[in-house]
């Protein structure tokens, strides 16, 4: 019986799966990003708020 289009797929997929690492790594970048965003923004928010005093 030959193989569907899902089987193949599926092989493909578990022989070209990504290095354990990599995906964490992405995962990292990711929050570092929002991380450095959020600072950025409780940074100007804190100086409109001192702009007012």
């Amino acid at each position: 019986m030959p193989a569907t289009s899902l089987e193949e797929e599926r092989l493909t997929n578990r022989v070209s799966r990504r290095r354990p690492g990599e995906e964490c790594a992405a995962v990292a970048d990711l929050a570092y990003a929002v991380l450095l965003i959020g600072v950025f923004v409780v940074l100007a928010l804190t100086l409109r708020g001192l702009e007012r005093l």
